[in-house]
This record gives structure tokens, sequence and C-alpha cells, in this order.
């Protein structure tokens, strides 16, 4: 079975279940791993590093990446109490 970038959307739009052997054919054999700390969500804004997201992936992707993991800033997000409140 050969997949394209969209595979698992058009899959499952089209009511079809996946097995884990097409989950598991879905991932590439090695993982190359970059990982963005939490420059990602706050250097946003034009001319900041992270404007154009796209951009950044296309480039990761160009450099050998196949995988980004993501500094989700947990402690922006929430203090030992719990979620932390809105303002």
């Amino acid at each position: 079975m050969t997949f394209g970038a969209d595979f698992p959307l058009i899959y499952l739009a089209e009511g079809k279940d996946l097995t884990m052997n097409d989950i598991h054919s879905l991932h590439p054999n090695k993982l190359t791993i970059t990982m963005w700390d939490f420059s990602w969500y706050t250097m946003t804004l034009p001319g900041e590093p992270y404007h154009d997201l796209a951009a950044r992936f296309a480039e990761a992707v160009e450099r050998g990446y196949n995988t980004i993991r993501i500094c989700a800033m947990p402690f922006l997000l929430f203090t030992a109490e719990g979620p932390r409140p809105v303002r």
C-alpha cells in the first residue's frame, strides 16, 4: 500500500478503518527529530522567525528532519494548583 501526505484524511473520509499495519506504514523507519522551544509560539509576528510556520516546516524537511518535537509551554498554561487563570 502506498500513501501520499494526505493519506490519513482521505482514507478516513472514505469511511475506511485503519489497521495497525496501515498506521505503522505511515511512519518512517528512522526518526530524525528537531526540537523547537517555545519560540515557535512566542515569535510569530512579521519579521520574527516563526511568522511563517509552513516555511519553517519546509525548512526542517529540507534539513532532513521528519519529526518536530515542540515545547508546548506547560509552565505558561498550568501552575502547581492546576490550569492558570485566564486574564
